[in-house]
């Protein structure tokens, strides 16, 4: 029995994918809250890399992935997150809004 789509949450590390200017000069990397629809954890990854590549991005890191549930219940559920989960649509499975760019000094 194939397991249903749910929305999870984490907060992603990326890095420019070679050859790749995706975050702007002298950006080495960024992190952003990510929503999207999965059956699982490493569904999840998949989906959201997937998307991330077709931007010219790849994740290095997946930090405190959980599914949105478990968000609400623990009151983690800030109004960006809020934002993201009600954009979440089959059509449109993975949202983000604003990628924190670090260059070589911040890291």
């Amino acid at each position: 029995m194939k397991r249903p789509l749910r929305p999870w949450i984490a907060l992603v590390h990326v890095v420019p994918g070679r050859g790749a200017n995706a975050l702007g000069d002298g950006q080495r990397g960024a992190f952003a809250n990510i929503v999207a629809l999965a059956t699982g954890e490493d569904a999840y990854k998949e989906t959201v890399s997937n998307e991330l590549s077709s931007i010219g991005l790849v994740a290095i890191e997946f930090d405190d992935l959980q599914t949105a549930e478990a968000y609400i219940a623990e009151d983690r559920i800030s109004p960006e997150l809020q934002a993201l989960l009600g954009a979440l649509s089959n059509q449109y499975p993975v949202q983000y809004r604003n990628f924190h760019s670090y260059d070589e000094q911040d890291s």
